[in-house]
């Protein structure tokens, strides 16, 4: 009897090995997708292996910019300042797709089994800013006039209060126009007072009134989004050149400005 028992237990074990072996060649023919920020990581080394989802290391970091290290020796790889194990398929290192998105700084990862797509889940930025005059000398104000410009300055940080520096910052007007920032800094400025900057020029053709915008940030692994909070001194008015905001000091920031 205890041999028979035995000997159905090996044959369900065997049974089991077989349908794990042939689900993760079935999940390696039908090809294993990885999406981050709605692109598509495909790569006939991505993989399934115990439960766990393998992601091509070449493929990934070319798609989102993420650098990495790799160790063929010691089948290891860098990301992020994190070690991970390394298992080469089709001649090409491949990765955990969690243990990635870990060591990458993104939130987490969902995992679809019907399309066999793991999907890197975005982190959050935190942005925030303000809008100032460039005739005034850049002094805050919601005012704008025609013959003025804009300039929105703004600041992406992550979960640990660093700034995002590879992140990318638009604004998006309430017109439909959008304005790429660029990283504001000068040479020695301290990283705490690096800054993203985008200028808005008015014209006699703006359109006069309440300017809605807001800011969106996006990094490889994050994003966020900064708007104005909704009542009149925060939000951004334009108005004709004779209605232009003057202050007690605006001659001497113009002539700092000239110069």
């Amino acid at each position: 009897m205890n041999k028979a028992i035995r000997k159905s237990a090996v044959s369900v074990l065997a049974a089991a090995a077989i349908v794990t072996s042939f689900a993760t060649v079935s999940a390696a023919e039908k090809g294993v997708s990885v999406q981050v920020n709605g692109k598509a990581i495909t790569s006939s080394s991505n993989s399934i292996s115990n439960g766990k989802t393998y992601v091509d290391l070449a493929a990934f970091s070319k798609a989102t910019g993420i650098k990495y290290t790799y160790d063929a020796a010691k089948k290891t790889a860098v990301v992020g300042g994190v070690k991970l194990k390394v298992i080469v398929r089709g001649g090409h290192p491949t990765v955990s797709v969690r243990e990635l998105a870990a060591a990458a700084g993104f939130s987490g990862v969902s995992w679809n089994a019907e399309s066999l797509t793991a999907t890197l889940k975005a982190g959050n930025l935190t942005v925030f800013g303000d809008a100032v005059s460039q005739n005034l000398g850049c002094v805050l104000t919601s005012r704008f006039a025609v013959g003025d410009a804009i300039v929105f300055r703004m600041k992406a940080v992550d979960a640990k209060g660093t700034l995002a520096k590879d992140a990318k910052l638009q604004v998006k007007l309430g017109t439909g126009e959008t304005i790429d920032m660029v990283m504001f800094e000068e040479p020695g400025m301290p990283e705490d007072m690096l800054f993203w900057r985008g200028v808005y020029r008015i014209t006699e053709d703006t359109h006069k009134g309440v300017l809605r915008y807001s800011v969106v940030a996006q990094s490889a692994t994050a994003h966020g989004t900064f708007e104005p909070f909704n009542v009149e001194p925060s939000l951004i008015t334009i108005v004709a050149a004779d209605e232009a905001p003057a202050t007690d000091d605006a001659p001497a920031a113009e002539e700092s400005a000239a110069e």
